[in-house]
């Protein structure tokens, strides 16, 4: 049974419901309030907000929520974004690093007849390249020292070491 008439609360087809208005249906459902119908909704306005579980949310609740979630996604995506750059800085820097490191590793040795040496040595790893310079000196027939530096973008790789053989 459809609400016509007079706005006055009617008792309608679904058990236990109430629609509201003149031409509002509960479509048959039973436990509703219907304020219209399929084809002619209406507002219900000047809702409290809710303050228990099976209250009506409003639209001003429902926009706090709105402004709320969006706030926190926006700072979680600016998170993220710092995070991705953070990542991609890291990656090139570790990409120098290696390329400066196969710069230095390129290099000869001294011979074993030499007092003194001086070498350079290129470097390219997945597209970072790199330069390295090398000095060496035997200080003693079984005693020979180097010093070596790597260069890549910004990084550099500065190595030292002592070299101590005998027969």
């Amino acid at each position: 049974m459809n609400g016509t008439g007079t706005d006055h609360p009617t008792v309608t087809a679904g058990s236990n419901s109430v629609a509201i208005g003149a031409n509002s249906t509960d479509g048959g459902r039973s436990n509703v309030v219907s304020v219209g119908s399929d084809t002619q909704q209406r507002q219900i306005t000047n809702v409290a907000p809710g303050t228990q579980g099976t209250d009506a949310v409003n639209v001003n609740q429902l926009t706090q929520v709105q402004t709320t979630l969006s706030t926190a996604l926006s700072g979680q995506q600016a998170q993220i974004n710092s995070l991705g750059s953070q990542l991609q800085q890291t990656d090139q820097m570790a990409k120098q690093g290696i390329a400066a490191v196969g710069a230095m590793a390129s290099i000869p040795q001294l011979d074993r007849d030499a007092n003194f040496g001086m070498g350079v040595g290129t470097s390219t790893f997945l597209g970072q390249k790199a330069m390295a310079v090398n000095m060496q000196a035997r200080i003693t027939e079984n005693l020979k020292a180097s010093i070596n530096g790597g260069f890549s973008g910004g990084q550099k790789v500065i190595g030292a070491g002592m070299l101590y053989q005998w027969k």
